[in-house]
């Protein structure tokens, strides 16, 4: 199985979930480097990790470490500029927070940007926890009978929860 180079973006809260999911698969990811503009966050985690390569510029972080993904956990506002670094660098593969965009447009560039060459997925990651699987679980057995409608609400708000219900709703109703 091919390994897979990945550099972090983000080193606050969120960065400090996707880098301790690149480290929990270290037979597909080798999380070479992490990027903060803030020294502190950034040297915090890098010395909590292990890891001994940061900087405080992307652009110079992916054209040093010449990564396969580039996995961020940033502001919405930088999203673009951060996919358009990694597109031009070379990167495989982006992971990013949601929301995806803060506009249509913007959303619609990412995906240009990206084109057929460079997989992007929104980090969706409520699936995965266990009362969401049991759930699922309940679902599936049919024990609750046919699911005919479900009804979700996005506390504290649409644009930071929304997706991550849609996501979870889908497969839910995926069977």
């Amino acid at each position: 199985m091919h390994r897979y180079r990945a550099v972090l973006v983000g080193c606050g809260g969120r960065g400090q979930s996707h880098a301790l999911g690149l480290l929990a698969n270290p037979d597909r990811f080798e999380l070479v480097a992490l990027c903060d503009q803030d020294d502190a966050r950034l040297g915090a985690l890098a010395a909590t990790l292990g890891i001994s390569r940061g900087y405080a510029d992307a652009e110079a972080m992916l054209a040093a470490e010449r990564p396969d993904v580039l996995c961020f956990a940033t502001p919405p506002a930088v999203r673009l500029e951060l996919v358009e670094l990694g597109v031009r660098h070379g990167v495989k593969a982006i992971a990013l927070e949601k929301p995806l965009a803060l506009s249509l447009a913007e959303a619609r560039r990412i995906v240009t940007v990206c084109g057929d060459g460079v997989k992007a997925v929104v980090c969706h990651q409520l699936k995965h926890a266990a009362h969401w699987r049991r759930v699922k679980e309940i679902v599936d057995s049919g024990d609750i009978g046919a699911i005919r409608s479900f009804h979700a609400t996005a506390r504290p708000s649409m644009l930071r929860v929304g997706t991550h219900l849609v996501d979870a709703l889908l497969w839910l109703g995926a069977g």
